[in-house]
């Protein structure tokens, strides 16, 4: 996620240059990341990174940024007590009620809740979105599986590997194929 986050950083910020321009006129990109699952080692829902001096934490640039809201780390608070940020980690978190939506005053949050509301009322659109998501999980549960299998099958296929060549070790030293058969559990007729 990190290297996923900065490749599209750095393609918003390379095409923020046209060729034959100064590099002043770069524009200062940032990548907001809203992340369903827990990524970072903080425990707080909102992280920012930039590009720092360890030693003395000077900043270098503040034309890079990149936001990672883990929406698992959301604990909501009362309404007056959140920040925007916090506001729109609730919104994600579908854990605002329609009165808390109507009591902001942010009227992003308010039009993201009412687009979310025609939303769920247009069947079509809501088909299309369950079986994209449907299709997204299937894709992560069939690369897990072959990835599960694909381990297993270079457990055994090392296993045997190794079987063998302590065999073809045995037999070379001469022990009998009797004592290599009871040694690597490899079939008689096969040594």
């Amino acid at each position: 996620m990190g290297q996923r986050s900065l490749y599209y950083w750095a393609q918003m910020y390379l095409m923020s240059l046209r060729q034959g321009q100064d590099y002043k006129a770069l524009s200062p990109s940032f990548t907001i990341n809203l992340l369903r699952y827990s990524f970072l080692p903080q425990e707080e829902p909102h992280a920012m990174y930039g590009v720092y001096n360890p030693a003395n934490m000077h900043r270098l640039t503040r034309d890079m940024e990149l936001h990672f809201f883990e929406i698992p780390k959301f604990h909501k608070k009362p309404l007056r007590e959140m920040t925007k940020a916090e506001r729109w980690l609730a919104y994600f978190a579908n854990q605002l009620d329609e009165q808390e939506v109507e009591a902001m005053e942010a009227t992003a949050i308010k039009d993201a809740f009412s687009a979310a509301n025609l939303f769920m009322q247009d069947e079509d659109q809501r088909l299309a979105y369950v079986n994209r998501e449907m299709a997204i999980m299937d894709y992560q549960s069939d690369m897990n599986a072959c990835r599960e299998e694909g381990r297993r099958e270079g457990r055994q296929e090392g296993a045997s590997k190794t079987a063998l060549d302590i065999a073809q070790n045995m037999l070379s030293l001469g022990i009998s194929p009797d004592i290599t058969h009871k040694a690597t559990g490899i079939e008689k007729a096969a040594i």
